[in-house]
């Protein structure tokens, strides 16, 4: 019986982290794209004349908390609030 509750919990999280990955996915095409490109590797006309940086490859974006992460989109959403 436990291992039918452990497995159960077990497929939950993991179904959760499918619809929490397809909705970043969701956020960063509608949000990021733009500049950052579908890839991350900011190689859009607006990325290049911004002088984005590129997300894909950089240790720093791949070492960051979600927390982190979290804080930067809502950076990014205030800024694009306040136009």
């Amino acid at each position: 019986m436990r291992y039918a509750i452990s497995l159960a919990a077990a497929f939950s999280l993991a179904v959760a982290n499918v619809s929490l990955a397809a909705d970043g996915a969701a956020v960063f095409k509608q949000n990021c794209a733009s500049c950052h490109g579908e890839t991350g590797k900011s190689d859009t006309a607006a990325g290049k004349a911004m002088k984005v940086p590129a997300l894909a490859g950089d240790a720093k974006v791949a070492g960051m908390a979600d927390a982190d992460i979290a804080a930067v989109v809502a950076y990014v959403k205030g800024l694009a609030a306040a136009k």
